[in-house]
């Protein structure tokens, strides 16, 4: 027994439990711990076998479902397939009946072709009599007319140039043409005499050389329109161009304002910058203006408004402030030296911009003259053999004024070099006079400054002189223009009567060829028309040969979709076969799926036995229990057993509960025994209230115990079955004063 106790001991101490226990309960304890062991392990059994079979069953209901959607998938592929064959099988009989229409429309064009054919063939037949008939009439026309004849020239060698005659005879009619009408005729079959001309041949040939020189002369015509249109337009912008240039030249002062000199720019001293800075800029405006009235005679000189360039020559009238200013004169004569530079170099600047227009406006009229002497002579080459030399010696007195105009601006560029270096020299001399800084020097300087400006008005003057002369001469260009052009005019005049004759001539010319032409027009309509046929005959041939391609092209056409269908007709059975294959596919998996489901079932059905069985051993350890609990009233009536026995039980509930922490898949068994340790808990309770009260009564204790001890040995004599096993376990309660043994005190 020792041997047991110290097993269990051990066991115990395994698994946490550490409070000693007397060996009278060891086999109780002892049982209650094999019981457990076999539940737990019985029940970790029946949970594994019941998360096996609903794992099984998860994968064969998974394993089913997978099937069905193939299954479903494969029906509705197998519904697409039948209908892609029926809607394929529609379309094949819509083509062969349309194939079939289309033949029979083509067999009816085909007999209607034959019988157009064999008519227009008849009719070609008849037209080319008719054709020979009136090429045989026009010969014979021809010949009546005497419109082709031979002529025969004598020999020149034998008679003189001078008296040379032509003798007409009629020898014979010349060959018929069997080209058409307006085309080249095909090579001579035979070489002719040198000395016979084709009469007809010659009129045509001069009448082509008529219609060249008209072609021609309309040619030209046009183009001295246009030419003269060129030079109206030319000659527009070159008046437009002068009559600026006079506004320009209108707009300064008049003739007594510039023999005022320093009042004018005294008079014009309260503008200010203002107009000092304004004036140039009008000076270089080309806006157009109105011009003034034409009450000045032609000759009259205008004058340009110098007030802005004496403004800044004169510098008392420039700048009137710094007389009353404190400074020193020396100081403001500096001052009025730099400033005087200063406007000279600004005037200077002003002068070479109009210097640069004006040489860019002179280029301009000369290359304008060129262009109009050009235009000019082409026009007298072209239409001047009248009026040759009245055009040369305009063209000779144009020449001249151009010479003339040269020179003047050769001048002109002369004045203004002069002007332009006596400008430059005045203010190196303001330089120098400033550094040096010499009262007396500075008002030579000055001096000398007004005196140039006077002398560069003077300059200026002349050239609006100069520039009003030669406006003069433009006026007389224009008026001389104006003539050119009235003797344009008469040489159109004339052209335009020579036309009227040349298209007099060739009234009558066309008067004379008109029956000739209409012939002409009349085998061209026989020929067009028989050519139309021709072009009707190869278009039926054309599209009977299309027809015929197209029939090909349909049976072509019927053979591949015989081959279609035969092929959708084999990938049909194939998907029968394939449709049945799959049935019986479904089949198995049927009857896979109902063995599943039954073993299902057979495994719910061990589900169920085996929670019977569970609740059998439930039901068993309760009544274990039941039976402890009345062992335990009968033995624990002592103090130290009773005490130890409390202990251990608090021992066994703190294992109960870890165990049940540990497990959580068995909460409801864990619940249920630590409800029945609450039960012994105050079972426990009472017992120690109980001894308590008998703790006076000693005596009577031990003879209860002998009793109890006795009790306890009949009762538990039998034969206890645990879990439905057929096992079954004695124990027996060997505990008595006469074997010696104790329990620990």
């Amino acid at each position: 027994m020792g041997f047991k106790y110290d097993a269990l001991r051990s066991d115990l101490t395994e698994m946490g439990y550490t409070e000693a226990f007397s060996l009278d309960s060891a086999p109780l304890v002892a049982r209650l711990w094999s019981d457990l062991c076999s539940y737990q392990e019985q029940c970790v059994d029946a949970n594994t076998a019941l998360r096996r079979t609903v794992q099984e069953r998860q994968e064969k209901e998974d394993l089913a479902e997978r099937y069905r959607q193939e299954n479903a998938k494969a029906l509705a592929e197998v519904n697409r397939l039948h209908s892609c064959i029926m809607q394929l099988k529609e379309k094949h009989t819509d083509k062969l009946n349309d194939l079939e229409n289309r033949l029979q429309e083509a067999e009816q064009c085909k007999k209607k072709f034959e019988f157009v054919k064999a008519d227009c063939v008849n009719k070609i037949k008849h037209l080319e009599k008719e054709l020979q008939l009136k090429s045989d009439k026009i010969l014979q026309l021809q010949s009546a007319l005497s419109t082709q004849a031979v002529v025969h020239v004598t020999d020149t060698a034998k008679v003189p140039a001078s008296y040379r005659t032509q003798g007409i005879e009629l020898t014979s009619l010349l060959p018929r043409q069997h080209g058409v009408a307006g085309r080249k005729a095909g090579p001579p079959t035979a070489a002719r005499d040198a000395q016979e001309i084709d009469i007809i041949r010659m009129a045509d040939t001069r009448i082509h050389q008529l219609q060249h020189e008209r072609r021609d002369l309309k040619e030209s015509l046009y183009q001295s329109r246009v030419s003269v249109d060129l030079l109206q337009q030319r000659i527009e912008a070159r008046n437009a161009e002068i009559e600026r240039l006079t506004r320009t030249l209108r707009e300064g002062l008049p003739h007594t304002a510039l023999q005022e000199g320093c009042s004018c720019g005294q008079n014009l001293q309260p503008q200010g910058k203002e107009d000092g800075k304004g004036a140039p800029t009008e000076l270089h405006s080309t806006e157009p203006k109105k011009p003034a009235p034409d009450k000045q005679p032609v000759k009259q000189v205008r004058k340009v408004n110098f007030g802005h360039l004496h403004r800044k020559t004169d510098p008392r009238a420039r700048d009137p402030k710094p007389a009353k200013s404190k400074r020193p004169p020396s100081a403001t004569r500096q001052a009025d030296q730099q400033s005087k530079g200063l406007t000279l170099e600004e005037q200077i600047q002003a002068l070479e911009e109009e210097k640069q227009r004006l040489k860019e406006r002179v280029k301009q009229l000369a290359s304008s003259e060129r262009h109009l002497l050009i235009e000019i002579q082409g026009l007298l080459a072209n239409k001047g053999q009248t009026a040759a030399s009245d055009s040369s010696e305009e063209l000779r007195a144009l020449q001249r004024e151009r010479d003339h105009y040269k020179d003047e601006l050769m001048r002109l560029h002369q004045v203004l070099k002069s002007g332009n270096t006596s400008l430059k020299k005045p203010s190196s001399s303001g330089s120098e006079s400033g550094n040096q800084a010499d009262p007396k020097n500075m008002a030579a300087d000055l001096e000398n400054a007004v005196q140039q400006k006077k002398d560069l008005e003077l300059q200026i003057q002349e050239y609006v002189i100069k520039v009003a002369k030669i406006e003069e001469l433009l006026r007389t260009r224009d008026q001389e223009r104006e003539d050119l052009l009235d003797q344009y005019r008469s040489l159109i005049s004339a052209n335009a009567d020579l036309r009227t004759q040349a298209e007099q001539s060739q009234r009558e010319q066309d008067s004379s060829d008109a029956t000739l032409n209409s012939l002409r027009q009349q085998l061209a309509r026989h020929m067009s028309v028989t050519s139309e046929q021709e072009q009707k005959l190869a278009s039926l041939g054309a599209t009977v040969a299309a027809l015929q391609e197209s029939l090909q092209r349909s049976a072509a056409e019927g053979s591949r979709l015989k081959e279609e269908l035969q092929k959708s007709s084999d990938t049909r059975a194939r998907l029968a076969e394939q449709v049945e294959s799959l049935q019986d596919q479904l089949a198995k998996e049927q009857t896979v799926n109902n063995q599943i489901s039954g073993h299902l079932r057979r495994l719910e059905d061990d589900l169920s036995l085996a929670r019977t069985e569970a609740a059998t051993a439930r039901s068993d350890a309760t009544s274990l229990e039941r039976l402890l609990a009345t062992s335990r009233e009968q033995r624990c009536q002592t103090d130290i057993a009773l005490e130890r026995l409390s202990a251990e039980m608090e021992k066994m509930k703190q294992d109960m509960q870890a165990g049940a922490t540990s497990r959580a898949a068995q909460n409801e068994e864990n619940n249920f025994l630590r409800s029945k340790l609450s039960e012994f808990e105050h079972a426990v309770e009472q017992l120690k209230q109980q001894v308590i009260n008998e703790q006076y009564e000693r005596e009577k204790c031990k003879e209860e115990l002998n009793r109890l001890q006795q009790q306890a040995r009949s009762g538990l004599n039998g034969k206890l079955t645990l879990h439905g096993f057929t096992g079954s376990f004695q124990t027996r309660l060997n505990f008595s004063p006469e074997n010696g043994t104790r329990p620990p005190q």
